[in-house]
């Protein structure tokens, strides 16, 4: 290992650092949460959907279902999807500014430690030499630490991580959106006036059309997401007013 310079300042980002760190973890356990309450959701729209449906088809006596709750019923995996999106944004944030610090933790001095190798009398040594060095040499395998961002991204990121990896990584989004459109549908087609189904399909499109054009800019357009937010926080810090405005 090789140990670079200390300090305050070193201190103060790898307290800012841990702390994102640990915003990151509960991130993921509200999504897993989230997504959790989305399923007993879905259950309990489809359950209710074949309910109105086996009442209609065999002539039962049943208690009917109003039309305003088969049109609210969407909102509830709206509000969930719209609110995985929203986790998806800060997520984002968070990473490129974690990746900030960690190159500022690198340019300030890094402790290294290494990928590859075995431990040999004490050194780390390669397991497979490079032409033209011996097996005795240390291992050029070494990254500074923290690094975690910088290799998560070679799954994570939609440009740097392979085909199979970007695929898996969009499919919760997709999964989610595909969910909400078709328990959307199966919710407004109990609806028997016309009108205020049409009304009702109007408004959840128009909200689709707006969480697709969010997760687009959580998902390709993460670059431009982070480049403007930089832009506009460095606009409010020069601002004289920004004091006052908060």
């Amino acid at each position: 290992m090789t140990q670079g310079a200390g300090g305050a300042n070193q201190d103060l980002l790898l307290k800012e650092y841990d702390l994102c760190r640990g915003d990151d973890r509960q991130g993921l356990t509200v999504t897993v949460t989230l997504l959790s309450l989305d399923v007993a959701v879905a259950a309990g729209m489809i359950a209710l959907v074949n309910y109105s449906n086996s009442c209609r088809v065999a002539n039962k006596v049943c208690a009917p279902v109003r039309n305003m709750v088969w049109a609210s019923l969407p909102l509830a995996p709206l509000a969930i999807g719209a609110l995985i999106i929203q986790i998806g944004f800060s997520t984002l944030l968070r990473r490129y500014y974690m990746k900030a610090i960690e190159r500022t933790l690198m340019v300030g001095g890094a402790t290294f430690i290494s990928l590859g190798g075995i431990v040999r009398q004490g050194q780390i040594m390669e397991l497979i030499p490079e032409a033209g060095k011996s097996s005795t040499d240390p291992s050029p395998h070494e990254i500074p630490i923290p690094s975690w961002i910088h290799l998560l991204q070679l799954i994570t990121s939609p440009v740097r991580a392979e085909w199979l990896l970007r695929v898996l990584n969009y499919t919760l989004y997709i999964a989610v959106l595909l969910a909400t459109g078709l328990l959307s549908y199966l919710s407004l087609r109990q609806i028997t006036t016309s009108t205020f189904r049409w009304g009702a399909s109007l408004f959840y499109l128009a909200a689709g059309l707006i969480i697709v054009t969010a997760l687009y800019g959580a998902t390709a357009g993460r670059r431009t997401l982070w480049n403007n937010s930089r832009k506009q926080l460095g606009e409010r810090l020069r601002s004289p007013l920004y004091g006052e405005s908060q």
